[in-house]
């Protein structure tokens, strides 16, 4: 089996090479303040409290357009989530009140900081003298509007 036999000017190999610009990072950051409310005079069954969490989003060029934020508050343990007729939460950025669809509270003007507040009434007088954790889960998302 001989080779081929080649002359010092035949080109048999080549190779291609091409740079690709590798995009910034897609991130989201998420801090809260403590809440501050509970009231002792309220002539209502319920208490509120009030709460700021701050989400810093680098979106790059649109790569993602919506933010979800869905709430979850816990009981005394901090893991067990309370039943929703034990309270009620109203998330705001400024003055307009986010929807909530499928559990989740959107915003579609996300790309930096973008600070909400969070409005937690407590419905039930069984709570009191117990502790609630109100945990906000941030993400970030590519949506296409409807035509």
């Amino acid at each position: 089996d001989a080779l081929p036999i080649y002359a010092a000017w035949d080109q048999t190999s080549d190779t291609a090479d091409q740079t690709i610009a590798i995009r910034e990072r897609v991130t989201l950051e998420a801090n809260a303040t403590a809440f501050t409310g509970g009231d002792l005079e309220t002539t209502n069954n319920e208490i509120t409290y009030t709460g700021t969490y701050t989400f810093k989003a680098a979106t790059v060029n649109g790569t993602v357009n919506t933010l979800n934020l869905t709430p979850t508050v816990k009981g005394n343990d901090g893991t067990t989530a309370l039943d929703p007729s034990k309270y009620e939460i109203e998330i705001k950025k400024g003055d307009t009140a986010l929807t909530l669809n499928d559990g989740a509270y959107t915003d579609t003007v996300v790309d930096g900081v973008n600070t909400y507040t969070v409005n937690l009434k407590i419905k039930d007088p069984t709570l009191a003298n117990t502790s609630v954790t109100v945990s906000i889960n941030g993400q970030l998302v590519k949506t296409t509007p409807a035509s």
